[in-house]
């Protein structure tokens, strides 16, 4: 097996936090440092000529690590290759220890791709796959599961090896990145994966210059999806081998949530948030409470909400739950769950057994009501009189300790009146995942158990019109609060956008944001503006899913067909003995 990268050894890694620099400045940095390249191919003036170079570049700030490799390994920038053959630079390195095992991987599996995609959902949310993997392929049941074909175990392990490193990677540009600004000189800072946006408002919700003390303020958040579970959840679930590729301690991530001040600490425990978990944490923080009540704001489409299942959304109001800590983790509370359901119908039952069932159930909630007077920290949790806004059932909600009042607004994009009438004067810490203006499900394999949006606004004349209008509400939106703005968290979630490559609602967003001052704006803001697809990737039978994975969870989605393979390995060698 490829062995796992030690990121605190990468020399890329070392460099970048030496410099204080994204991934791809710090690659140019390093090449404009060698002397010996600028004379052989014209240094900086052919970089900067060269589209695909600078798109690389620009890919690699941005946590598209996939993206990247087909640049590199099937573009058209013979300026990128031949930088990436110098010996001695952090190119090279980059090249030839990741890139090169992730872009044989992704080929590899893209030739294989008919035979799992209606199972890619399932993957990349539980990192999972039903016990065998595809049973059937083309019509035809197969005995031996596509994970057991030759060149496919090797890939796999080669992409588990590269996710500790690819995780230090995104940590590196996020620690980094340097903010742009709106026109009203917020902040505004990108990621790929929304869960980042707990360390960004973290950062700006500290500093009184943005948000003074004692002055009310919102989040907003426009998005298709709720992002109200538990914030490490996915460790001891759907993760569960990230726990064993990417050594964490879980006890110092719960203290974090409590206690991290610094960027390094806030880093840390970001990057090991769920995707769907960076609202509760946040708001735990009391950052927004005033006058004893934090408030939200989700502005959603009805799109989202009509192709979501009923139990997924509240309707549009405004509706209560309370966020507290536990002194029990997660897996404890699952526990508990099914003691009650088990012993529920044994109290119903009549005669002595009955009895029995009744006793144990008192019991049982005993025990309830004293882990609710534990002390502890083991986890961030919501309780609420709506199941959709709760993560706990009713039935151990005396589990949650310290329960702070969050008032939850769900309001339409397309009724301006009732958003200003929630924000009122408040300060506004804006949040906005791309996906808001079209949403589908992984590669846009729609998943009939699965309760998500799923709205890709692409296939109809109208459906394209009403996507730029979802754009059109968010501009206005902007222009009428653009004052009470203070800080912005802008996430691409390409894994979940309705064709993202082509639409571009994250440049769009950018665009409405800074428009009239890109002059001084970072880089990256240009760079999305100007941002293509790898040549490859244009014509790629599987462009739209290939480009879904691209960004900051690519390598989570390949990666999950083999944490699948290292649980069954052992129960193949038995089986063919």
């Amino acid at each position: 097996m490829a062995a796992i990268c030690d990121p605190t050894s990468d020399l890329l890694a070392r460099y970048a936090h030496a410099s204080r620099l994204t991934l791809g400045d710090a690659i140019l940095q390093d090449l404009q440092s060698k002397r010996g390249q600028s004379k052989r191919d014209g240094g900086t003036a052919n970089q900067k000529a060269d589209v695909h170079f600078q798109n690389f570049i620009h890919v690699l700030n941005m946590n598209d690590w996939l993206g990247a490799a087909y640049f590199l390994y099937a573009g058209n920038s013979q300026t990128l290759q031949r930088l990436a053959k110098e010996e001695n630079t952090l190119l090279a390195h980059l090249a030839n220890h990741y890139l090169a095992l992730l872009y044989a991987a992704a080929e590899h599996f893209d030739k294989d791709r008919n035979e799992w995609r209606g199972q890619l959902q399932e993957a990349y949310q539980f990192g999972t796959l039903p016990a065998y993997g595809p049973t059937v392929i083309n019509g035809t049941p197969v005995k031996a599961p596509y994970i057991f074909k030759p060149g496919v175990a090797q890939h796999g392990r080669n992409l588990i090896s590269l996710m500790p490193i690819f995780q230090e990677y995104e940590k590196i540009n996020q620690l980094y990145q340097q903010p742009a600004k709106t026109t009203e000189g917020a902040p505004i800072r990108f990621t790929q994966g929304h869960n980042w946006s707990y360390y960004h408002a973290r950062l700006d919700l500290s500093k009184p210059t943005l948000f003074p003390p004692n002055t009310k303020r919102v989040l907003m958040n426009w998005d298709a999806h709720r992002d109200l579970s538990t914030p490490f959840g996915h460790l001891s679930r759907e993760l569960a081998l990230v726990k064993e590729l990417i050594p964490h301690d879980t006890d110092r991530l719960l203290q974090l949530v409590q206690n991290a001040s610094t960027k390094e600490e806030l880093v840390e425990v970001a990057g090991m948030m769920s995707i769907a978990g960076w609202i509760l944490p946040l708001l735990h923080t009391k950052e927004f409470q005033y006058e004893d009540v934090s408030e939200l704001i989700i502005v959603l489409p009805k799109e989202a909400q009509k192709t979501s299942k009923t139990d997924y959304w509240p309707p549009y109001g405004t509706h209560e739950m309370q966020i507290g800590h536990t002194a029990v983790g997660l897996e404890e509370i699952e526990d508990l769950y099914d003691l009650l359901d088990a012993l529920q119908p044994l109290a119903e039952m009549p005669g002595e057994d009955g009895k029995k069932g009744k006793r144990a159930l008192a019991h049982v909630k005993k025990r309830l009501a004293a882990f609710g007077t534990m002390k502890g920290f083991e986890g961030v949790q919501s309780i609420s009189k709506d199941s959709r806004l709760r993560t706990v059932r009713q039935s151990v909600s005396c589990l949650v300790q310290e329960p702070r009042d969050i008032k939850v607004h769900i309001v339409d994009p397309d009724n301006l009146n009732a958003i200003l009438e929630k924000i009122g004067t408040a300060d506004i810490y804006l949040s906005v995942d791309v996906d808001y203006a079209g949403t589908v499900h992984l590669g846009g394999w729609k998943n009939a158990t699965n309760p998500i949006p799923h709205y890709p606004l692409n296939n109809s004349p109208e459906e394209e019109a009403r996507h730029l209008q979802l754009i059109e509400r968010f501009e206005t939106f902007y222009r009428t609060a653009a004052k009470q703005i203070k800080a912005v968290s802008i996430a691409n979630s390409p894994d979940y956008t309705a064709d993202e490559s082509r639409r571009r609602p994250a440049s769009k967003i950018m665009g409405i944001l800074t428009q009239g001052i890109s002059q001084v704006q970072p880089g990256w803001i240009s760079g999305a503006a100007g941002r293509i697809a790898p040549p490859k990737l244009m014509d790629h039978p599987y462009r739209g899913l290939l480009l879904s994975i691209a960004g900051g969870l690519g390598i989570s989605l390949t990666a999950a067909l083999f944490w699948h393979f290292l649980r069954t390995k052992n129960l193949q060698c038995e089986t063919e003995a």
